[in-house]
């Protein structure tokens, strides 16, 4: 005997009948950077102080890997 048939035979009562799904988005929420404002963005790091090159390389290190920043 399958469910459906139990169910609408009054057998035992479908209890989850009324309950709706968790909503799923159907987009992301961020969109990747283009190629552009990769360029853009690498080009206005000063890559002439410590704290610049290392900016700069994780910020490579991002876009190459496509890690997240708390992957970082």
């Amino acid at each position: 005997m399958s469910k459906a048939i139990s169910q609408h035979e009054g057998i035992y009562p479908n209890i989850a009948k009324r309950i709706k799904g968790p909503r799923v988005a159907k987009v992301h929420k961020k969109d990747y950077l283009t190629t552009n404002q990769v360029n853009h963005i690498a080009a206005e790091i000063n890559r002439e102080t410590l704290t610049g090159a290392r900016d700069y390389a994780l910020f490579m290190l991002m876009v190459s890997c496509g890690l997240r920043t708390i992957e970082v």
